[in-house]
């Protein structure tokens, strides 16, 4: 079983920060997955993460306040076979209240994950 650190929230703030980290400080880890909704920015945190460790970088576009991306990851899981030796739980969520007073999530609709967006 891989020994792996998943982070969320990792494109950016303490997310990222813990990814770098766990890449400099945690010898027993194999691979480190970062998992947020920008690409770009999780490519960019993976080079970085490879100029200073040889572990494994998995780049996981999801956005975990969508079901569809939560049962993804669940089975991604399965079918790797990962032991999970750290978590990171960085993910940001950003709720605004409608004029009705219900809470509702803030931001755009990102398209369905698929396996073409695990690197």
């Amino acid at each position: 079983m891989k020994k792996i650190a998943v982070i969320t929230g990792a494109s950016s703030g303490l997310g990222r920060e813990f990814a770098l980290q766990i890449a400099r400080h945690y010898k027993t880890v194999q691979e480190i997955w970062i998992i947020a909704r920008r690409t770009d920015r999780l490519d960019n945190l993976k080079k970085e993460i490879k100029e200073i460790s040889d572990k494994t970088v998995r780049v996981l576009t999801l956005d975990l306040s969508k079901q569809s991306d939560i049962d993804f990851y669940k089975k991604l899981l399965e079918r790797q076979h990962a032991g999970i030796r750290v978590l990171v739980n960085a993910d940001a969520f950003e709720a605004r209240k409608t004029s009705e007073g219900k809470q509702e999530k803030a931001g755009k609709a990102l398209p369905k994950v698929s396996e073409d967006k695990v690197r």
